[in-house]
């Protein structure tokens, strides 16, 4: 075995990153209606529930131009900012932690990791749900789609967070639920797990990620298995 590789093996954990939408939080009700309004100005029906949740995925821009290229159209000037407008509206009644991710941040916040958000949701309303969860507390770092920032699958975003959580890449982990993911927690140089049930266009288990997780009450023990060693930051 390399350095490098045995370096890998023992380091100590001591961040956890996630992905919101699909890992966290099931937003694709709140998502799905926004489109669907962002679309009826133009004629175009409402593409589905089925086909937005294989829309999400790279930030809201690729969003409306998938969902507008339904109705064989390229998406308009101005479609984004209508789209966050509506996405006020249908967030609130849209958006649900997924099953565990409650208890799950309470494990590991209580357990001294120091937790990141990295989301291509726009910064605003990242913050805005983060918020109304009443996770804020929870995250030190939140880190949404942003003017001045590439959006994953660039590492970009990955590296802010770290950076923000002063934590090097060899003692953190990404958790999220899509090819973008694991391409952005790949070129960042972080380990890797994936979640079923999220909003992956593809099948998750060919990712390359450390491990794949129907549960998120599952992660802590997945946590002990990648970071053996004792560890009094781990749950």
């Amino acid at each position: 075995m390399s350095s490098a590789a045995s370096a890998r093996r023992t380091s100590a954990l001591q961040a956890v990153i996630f992905d919101l939408d699909g890992t966290l939080v099931d937003s694709l009700p709140g998502i799905h209606a926004a489109v669907a309004a962002t679309l009826a100005p133009w004629g175009i029906p409402d593409p589905g529930m089925d086909a937005v949740r294989s829309m999400i995925g790279e930030g809201a821009q690729r969003l409306l131009d998938r969902a507008f290229s339904t109705g064989g159209r390229d998406c308009p000037p101005g479609a984004v900012d209508a789209w966050l407008g509506h996405y006020q509206r249908t967030e609130p009644v849209g958006s649900a932690p997924r099953a565990g991710a409650d208890d799950l941040l309470r494990v590991l916040h209580i357990g001294g990791l120091r937790l990141g958000l990295c989301t291509n949701k726009p910064q605003e309303p990242a913050d805005g749900l983060v918020g109304r969860l009443g996770w804020t507390g929870r995250f030190r770092s939140v880190v949404g789609a942003r003017s001045t920032l590439a959006r994953k699958p660039a590492p970009d975003p990955v590296r802010l967070v770290l950076s923000e959580l002063d934590c090097d890449p060899e003692h953190a982990i990404f958790v999220g639920d899509s090819p973008t993911d694991a391409e952005a927690a790949a070129r960042a140089g972080v380990r890797l797990v994936l979640i079923r049930g999220g909003y992956s266009r593809t099948p998750i288990d060919g990712l390359g990620a450390d491990a794949v997780i129907d549960h998120l009450a599952d992660l802590p023990a997945v946590l002990a298995r990648l970071f053996p060693q004792e560890n009094s930051a781990r749950p």
